[in-house]
């Protein structure tokens, strides 16, 4: 039987996540929309990197500079141990999302300091538990130091021991800022958010949209993420490939790629479909975002990820990395408004009642994410 400890004053709580406002990343926008909505029950720190050096911290947000190379990895190294002892006594709870290499020095250190800590996977085969403990042995058996769990998607809970330390917390998005707008475009906007790369399959999408366009079944399409950078999962090829391809082709002018964006919620509005034919993901906040605004979605068919949205109820799924599946069911949309309709109709109603952050009952599950209990 587990035992809620009740705190009579607000809990501090360090955030640790790979970047935060003003960079942009799906993780850092749910942390800081989830500091908003819960300053009432927690204070909230965040710790995260940065390759900006033009970005300065705060009070509260403590950045470290990142580069890729030996050096920098050894600076960052004695920078977490000086930042733990100067600022330890900060907060009593860390939430670690996502993993690196100096997470491990992050678990050992909060263990020394007596912090409760609470890890977030977020990337299916990246950072799940299975997935550390094939590719780095030593380092997963730290994980027995972790005092919860929180799993966004039923593809995280994997072994049984951490299962009864686990739970499971919904992604969330403010519906009020997504409200959707009448779409009276005259040929379909489609968008595609996520950083050039093969895992969220950027080429395959500007290969389908091009496909289509050049058989005379016009659209836009509008490209959001990251074009560059030294991201290990990046590919800095493919916005080279698809501009040159596009002027080839003679249809750039149809194309907009507009690199990371901090009010995506405006182009949302605008756009009439959202595609998101990834080989992977923990859970994208991206897609109920886009089903907020009423985008009529195409998404992959990721067991034990998207399960929490109907084929042909929600939206439409295809098989990864299938560009037949793909061209199929973009083609209904772009051609078929009422089609769309009914897709986003359905979906909306559905990302009200279980994952907007100002529902009642999505809120009170956040409250309780801090938390500690004990055996």
């Amino acid at each position: 039987m587990k035992n809620v400890i009740q705190y009579k004053t607000k809990k501090n709580v360090l955030i640790i996540v790979g970047s935060y406002w003003p960079d942009i990343s799906g993780g850092g926008l749910q942390v800081r929309l989830l500091s908003i909505f819960l300053k009432k029950f927690y204070n909230f720190y965040f710790l995260t990197t940065t390759t900006n050096k033009s970005l300065k911290g705060s009070k509260k947000v403590f950045r470290i500079y990142y580069k890729n190379n030996l050096f920098y990895n050894l600076i960052n190294i004695i920078e977490l141990i000086f930042f733990f002892i100067l600022n330890s006594h900060k907060f009593d709870i860390i939430y670690i999302r996502g993993f690196t290499k100096k997470i491990a020095l992050v678990i050992i250190l909060g263990k020394i300091f007596n912090k409760y800590l609470i890890y977030s996977p977020t990337r299916y085969k990246e950072d799940d538990l299975l997935t550390i403990k094939r590719k780095k042995i030593l380092i997963f058996f730290l994980f027995y130091w972790i005092d919860k769990f929180i799993n966004i998607n039923d593809c995280f809970f994997q072994i049984n021991y951490f299962n009864k330390k686990s739970k499971k917390i919904n992604c969330y998005v403010d519906c009020n800022k997504f409200k959707p707008n009448l779409k009276n475009n005259k040929i379909p906007t489609i968008l595609a958010v996520g950083f050039f790369s093969k895992i969220k399959n950027t080429k395959l999408t500007y290969l389908v949209w091009r496909d289509l366009f050049l058989k005379g079944i016009k659209s836009n399409i509008i490209f959001v993420g990251k074009v560059h950078s030294e991201y290990y999962l990046q590919d800095n090829n493919i916005y080279d490939f698809i501009k040159k391809d596009s002027i080839k082709n003679s249809i750039y002018q149809y194309i907009k790629v507009l690199g990371e964006v901090k009010d995506i919620s405006k182009l949302y509005k605008k756009s009439d479909i959202f595609v998101l034919p990834s080989e992977t993901e923990g859970f994208s906040n991206s897609i109920i975002e886009a089903m907020a605004s009423k985008n009529a979605v195409i998404i992959t068919n990721l067991k034990n990820i998207n399960s929490q949205f109907m084929h042909g109820t929600h939206c439409y799924k295809i098989k990864k990395n299938s560009y037949l599946d793909y061209i199929y069911y973009l083609e209904k949309l772009i051609n078929n408004r009422n089609l769309r309709k009914k897709l986003t109709e359905n979906a909306y109603e559905l990302i009200k009642n279980k994952f907007d952050i100002r529902n009642k009952n999505v809120l009170s599950k956040l409250e309780k994410v801090f938390t500690p209990t004990i055996s």
